[in-house]
């Protein structure tokens, strides 16, 4: 079974001589394996993907494959502008084949009225989004030590 699923995520990285807020939304397709394991396939990104015994499990994985990658670019990047055009990259880069099943899924679940009993609604209409601030160190607070990735499921 494939659900089609929304991926809200934020983090703030530190760079070379710079902070760096990353907010983002993306799609995720999670498929339930016959053994009851979950995986978590990126749409967008495209270049993501994490299983769990659990729909729990591989979201926890992904929130850590996610902050591996961020941590990746920031350690690359030499500016905040460089590092602001990787990540806008990767969360705008698509797998085709995962796109389309994500398509198919979302038809699916509006048709078949699936759900997730433990996940909130949103549209499936909302588009990929991604923001990359520059913060001011003044003002951060502990509140900004806090990696999210929420999964959200489509109506």
């Amino acid at each position: 079974m494939t659900y089609p699923l929304l991926l809200d995520y934020k983090g703030t990285l530190f760079g070379r001589g710079f902070v760096a807020e990353v907010t983002a939304r993306g799609r995720l397709l999670a498929t339930q394996e016959s053994d009851g394991g979950w995986w978590l396939y990126g749409v967008n990104p495209g270049a993501i993907a994490a299983d769990g015994a659990t729909l729990d499990e591989a979201h926890e994985h992904l929130r850590f494959a996610l902050r591996e990658v961020m941590l990746q670019y920031v350690g690359e990047a030499a500016t905040f502008v460089e590092f602001s055009a990787m990540v806008e990259e990767f969360f705008h880069a698509s797998d085709v084949m995962t796109t389309d099943e994500w398509s198919r899924a979302v038809d699916r679940v509006r048709v078949e009225k699936l759900s997730l009993d433990d996940l909130p609604l949103r549209s499936a209409a909302l588009p990929v989004q991604v923001s990359v601030t520059r913060r001011v160190e003044a003002q951060l607070t502990p509140a900004d030590n806090v990696t999210n990735a929420s999964l959200v499921q489509v109506a």
